[in-house]
């Protein structure tokens, strides 16, 4: 008797949207594929998740101890995400200040100065500038 084909897509919700990805993606990913942005400064397809940057939050219902992050959380059936929870939005917020108290505007390690993906967040976050008396730490 033939073995019959299982479904090899894991079905899950990301802010009310469902969605399908093939088993084993990230949350990150997948909510890339829906259209959803979720923040992530170190990503590189060349390493494997890290989770360092900690702007990857995201709300897991069920999961232990929110928020968790995106980038190296994989996905599950039924899983249920949100994005844009009070609790995500102020962690995130906190990272990115943390992330932004002692890094210049001038940045003298890459030359986009002051065009990078953490300078630019901010602004599309909507944040105001970091609670910092360092001059060179407000955008």
């Amino acid at each position: 008797m033939p073995e019959e084909k299982k479904d090899e897509f894991v079905h899950l919700t990301i802010d009310d949207i469902p969605v399908a990805v093939p088993a084993g993606t990230l949350v990150w990913a997948a909510a890339q594929q829906a259209g959803i942005e979720i923040p992530i400064y170190c990503y590189h397809p060349k390493m494997p998740p890290l989770g360092a940057c900690r702007m990857c939050f995201v709300e897991i219902e069920k999961l232990p101890k929110p928020p968790q992050t995106a980038c190296t959380t994989p996905v599950s059936e039924g899983m249920i995400v949100h994005t844009k929870t009070e609790r995500v939005l102020k962690a995130r917020r906190g990272t990115l200040e943390f992330l932004l108290i002692n890094h210049p505007l001038d940045c003298p390690i890459c030359d986009k100065g002051g065009e990078c993906d953490l300078h630019t967040s901010p602004c599309a976050m909507a944040l105001a500038a970091p609670a910092s008396t360092n001059p060179n730490a407000t955008i």
